[in-house]
């Protein structure tokens, strides 16, 4: 673990210093001229961006930290390229249906995405940092705690969700989908709703393995749960002939399969040892925490799902070739975002252990590398794209014009790749600091900055789907132009150590007596996490012992003032060198011996806190690993939490209200042209299944290519 009073100065304050003429490398010449002034000013910038860019390490401390973090990043890689073939089996298998089932099961998985997966990956985004900042620090028992908060507030936000799943069928209707349709894609959201528990349990278990670094065995799981999906739909679809309701009632049984697996693993291996402290009431305190982190992190990926999927939508207004070359096109960019988000998080997985290890340096070094990183990733990216541009649309269909649609905006997706790609380690270095609200406001700017101008370069401008992609682009890069400003000249790495303690309820020099297991003692910090990070604290004085404890502790001061001269004169001696220092040295020394010795014969002055301190048992000493700080009383424990379960069943029964009541009164005003949009979606897809060529996966859930007559 890092010693506090041996983490380096803010890099930009250093740099601060280096602009502002105390250079630590002055010019050799005394009176240079005006060449070597404009080339030695210069060189003080050079060397400022490099210290604020790179921090001050040894070079063995990157290979180090780089291997850590290639070691993270490739099974996580094909971790998530392998779980996007979830959804698609199923559009595989229902397509050998019919033409009404394929359609119903892409606007079913299209539904199950935005309103479910979307919100339920963003609000367990907040694991990702608390699970690795506790994991990294010395209260890693308190990471079982975090886990059991999520559990029991995730299944409050599957009520809330279930009460859009069930209305499935109504949402349709109300943007003008097919009646027939839009019956087969409620049902098979509402037999989804049975996965949702399984859905969000494997996802916090996999985010509580890779808070501990360990990585392979969810590839292996993932892997495994992919086999199972395709052999329980050839067994359900194909074999039993249960149609579309066996279609959804496979992935159910995956999702439960994967969680057992998972829960299995880790009890088999005795993982949860280290972290888990046993079920506990404890999970009903401090969601306040959670919920600040979660909210930020469920609006970054419901906007950009929302947005992605508006361009459907968009799409869809021009014909069904602009539907399938924006389905091509979109596919192509969710593998590659996949790949590069591998990178993101195993970075937030090392930044979120280093904080909490009190290791801002090996933070810093892991944010420069991810960066870079996932820049070279995009360049691989390019160099795949340009060559094969003209050849990338028939692995999806065979349908020349969406072809070359598609082939002639490719040279944008390459350039907005090139900012995707590193928005992924961005977006998990926010994540391992805690930032999920910065990362909102930025998606919700960018995206909508994007949206408006793909938009008006569409229609305004004529340029069809390259306006749309070129906004897209557009949307991307600005993203990335804020993120890096951001994290370069607002993050303060040493403050985001006190940050990850609070949030670990790592609680130094606490009113109990109870000290910080670290090198050097720690300031009071209060007891909320929510609080603002402050300075790197020092060690105490009498200043700081002042403010313990209010009136019980003067006496005690009274006594140590004779201590705190000492000191004082320890410090001004300090700054003597030479002979005259080690003449006091000697005198000095004795006079300490002499002062302990007085202080071991004077009675010790207490409060009473210190005396029920000393009284408490010596095996009640690890109870502190899952201090909570905050905490409520049972009454407010029930008002806020029987609320919270109030708020999330009112929700379900408001929006099945509004489907059976207020969806037919309003459904006859909408246009002709949001009918219009979802029959070229649904049109598109029939054609698809027609041609036997290819599926495409209607507001962009999947595309895969299959003969449908081989099936």
């Amino acid at each position: 673990m890092g010693d506090y009073s041996k983490v380096s100065t803010n890099s930009k304050e250093r740099c601060d210093e280096t602009v502002a003429g105390n250079d630590p490398y002055p010019a050799e010449s005394e009176a240079p001229d005006e060449n070597s002034l404009k080339t030695h000013e210069g060189s003080r910038w050079n060397r400022c961006l490099c210290r604020c860019l790179f921090p001050d390490a040894p070079a063995s401390e990157y290979k180090k930290t780089l291997k850590e973090l290639c070691r993270l990043s490739w099974p996580l890689m094909l971790y998530l390229t392998t779980s996007m073939l979830y959804s698609m089996t199923s559009i595989i298998f229902t397509g050998h249906l019919g033409k009404a089932e394929i359609v119903a099961a892409s606007l079913g998985q299209s539904v199950i995405h935005v309103f479910w997966r979307a919100p339920m990956f963003g609000f367990e985004s907040g694991a990702d940092t608390l699970f690795t900042q506790t994991f990294g620090s010395t209260n890693k028992k308190r990471v079982g705690i975090i886990l059991q908060r999520f559990l029991v507030m995730s299944m409050l936000l599957a009520v809330c969700c279930w009460g859009i799943l069930l209305n499935t069928e109504g949402l349709l209707l109300l943007f003008g989908q097919d009646a027939h349709i839009a019956k087969l894609s409620g049902v098979y959201g509402m037999i989804y709703i049975a996965a949702t528990p399984a859905d969000f349990v494997v996802t916090l278990l996999i985010k509580y393995l890779q808070s501990q670094g360990i990585v392979r065995p969810i590839l292996i799981v993932t892997i495994i749960m992919g086999g199972l999906n395709i052999l329980l739909h050839f067994i359900t679809v194909s074999a039993l002939q249960f149609g579309l309701p066996g279609a959804v009632a496979a992935q159910v049984i995956t999702f439960y399969l994967g969680a057992f697996m998972m829960s299995g693993y880790i009890y088999k291996w005795g993982i949860y040892k280290l972290t888990w402290p046993g079920w506990s009431w404890e999970c009903l305190q401090e969601w306040g925490t959670i919920v600040k982190l979660s909210v930020g992190g469920m609006g970054i990926t419901t906007i950009e799902w929302w947005c992605f999927e508006a361009g459907f939508f968009i799409a869809g207004l021009y014909g069904i070739t602009e539907v399938g070359a924006h389905a091509i096109l979109f596919n192509i960019v969710s593998i590659t975002y996949g790949l590069s988000s591998g990178v993101g998080i195993g970075a937030s997985i090392l930044i979120g252990n280093s904080l909490g290890a009190k290791n801002p340096t090996k933070a810093r070094i892991t944010t420069c590398l991810a960066i870079i990183i996932t820049a070279i990733l995009s360049v691989i990216y390019i160099a795949f794209y340009l060559p094969l541009k003209d050849v990338l649309g028939y692995i999806f269909t065979k349908d020349t014009d969406v072809v070359q649609l598609a082939a002639s905006i490719v040279p944008i997706i390459a350039i907005a790749e090139v900012f995707d790609s590193v928005n992924a380690a961005l977006f998990g270095i926010l994540r391992g600091c805690g930032y999920q609200y910065v990362g909102a406001a930025v998606v919700f700017i960018g995206q909508g900055a994007g949206l408006a101008l793909g938009v008006a370069l569409m229609f305004t401008y004529d340029k069809g789907l390259k306006g749309l992609w070129f906004g897209t682009m557009a949307a991307l890069t600005l993203e990335s132009l804020m993120l890096v400003v951001f994290i370069q000249c607002f993050i303060n790495w040493d403050k985001e150590v006190i940050k990850a303690q609070k949030r670990a309820a790592v609680l130094p020099d606490s009113i109990d007596g109870h000290k910080c297991e670290g090198e050097m003692p720690l300031e009071s910090m209060g007891n909320t996490v929510n609080e603002e990070a402050v300075k790197l604290p020092t060690t105490r004085d009498e200043d700081e012992r002042n403010s313990i404890k209010g009136e019980e502790f003067k006496v005690c001061q009274n006594d140590r003032h004779s201590d705190g001269e000492s000191n004082s004169q320890d410090d001004s001696e300090g700054k003597q060198s030479g002979f005259h220092q080690l003449e006091h040295e000697n005198t000095q020394d004795a006079a300490d011996n002499a002062e302990r010795e007085e202080e071991e014969t004077r009675p010790k002055c207490s409060s009473d806190d210190e005396k029920q301190n000393e009284a408490r048992p010596a095996e009640e000493e690890p109870e502190k690993g899952v201090l909570t700080l905050g905490r409520l009383s049972f009454a407010q424990l029930i008002l806020r939490r029987g609320l919270a379960l109030l708020l999330c069943v009112s929700f379900l029964l408001a929006s099945t209200y509004v489907t059976v009541y207020v969806v037919p009164a309003v459904r006859p005003t909408f246009s002709e042209s949001m009918h219009a949009t979802a029959n070229y979606t649904s049109e598109y897809i029939t054609e698809s299944f027609n041609n036997g060529t290819y599926i495409v996966g209607s507001l962009g859930t999947s595309a895969l290519p299959v003969d449908l007559t081989e099936l």
